[in-house]
């Protein structure tokens, strides 16, 4: 999977995060035919403030799923990942207050300040809960949680400044039902709060077949999430032959609307 988003472009050198991710089952002919033993990779870059800083994330996961039935329709998982993190700070993008003068912000001012690690490193652990089950003959439901930054790891470019990261948590849900026989709706919902900053997000997507191929199916998706009292996110997309894509675009409706229209 991969997922690319410039975010801001309106207001100023947008922010970009780009992510690539993949994911397999092992040892299925060792576990019960009702677990399922995951693992996988993932590589993240982030890009803010026009470049100034850059982060970049290695992630290894696994996860055991755990059959509650003998059918193995109903599943309950327990997640781990490790995260490699490197963060680095460009200060020759960087602006500060003495290096404005009468006429704005003059580069040739020096800005007399000195970052003591431009680059830092650290392992940052993670861990969460999951719960899939069938509901009926077709419908499916999920829901999970997570915990981030257990160890609440030292982020700072200055010696003397001993700021850690403070824990994430996330509560997510969502499943799907059949309509109409062939077309099918999703819907999902998320809820993260890390100190004083929290966010909520719901909303669903109408799946539209195409084809009468159960095993191979052509699907056309239209639908629309709200992220609370923030923007509004209309998404598209396409599957076919098991390859989705799809594309949103967040609508702000925060006061923030008129800056970033």
């Amino acid at each position: 999977s991969g997922n690319y988003r410039s975010q801001w472009r309106s207001i100023s050198t947008p922010f970009v995060t780009g992510t690539v991710a993949m994911d397999f089952g092992i040892l299925k002919n060792v576990i019960s035919y009702t677990d399922i033993w995951g693992v996988g990779v993932m590589a993240m870059y982030d890009r803010s403030g026009g470049g100034a800083l850059t982060s970049s994330y290695l992630s290894f996961s696994t996860a055991y799923h755990k059959g509650l039935d003998p059918e193995g329709n109903h599943t309950l998982a327990i997640g781990l990942q490790g995260t490699l993190v490197q963060k680095r700070i460009d200060n020759s993008k960087l602006q500060f207050e003495n290096q404005i003068d009468n006429n704005g912000y003059n580069p040739m001012i020096p800005s007399n300040e000195t970052l003591v690690n431009p680059k830092i490193s650290y392992f940052d652990p993670n861990v969460g809960i999951l719960y899939n089950g069938l509901i009926g003959e077709a419908s499916n439901i999920y829901l999970g949680a997570s915990y981030y930054h257990i160890t609440q790891p030292t982020e700072s470019f200055m010696n003397l400044t001993q700021n850690r990261l403070s824990y994430r948590w996330t509560l997510h849900g969502g499943g799907s039902v059949p309509v109409n026989g062939k077309d099918r709706f999703h819907a999902s919902i998320l809820y993260m709060k890390q100190s004083t900053a929290s966010e909520f997000t719901f909303g669903g997507a109408y799946g539209f077949a195409l084809n009468d191929m159960d095993d191979n199916p052509t699907t056309f998706y239209l639908g629309s999430w709200y992220r609370l009292n923030d923007a509004i996110i209309p998404y598209v997309g396409m599957e076919i032959k098991g390859f989705q894509v799809g594309l949103t675009y967040d609508t702000n409706i925060s006061s923030l609307k008129p800056a970033s229209t």
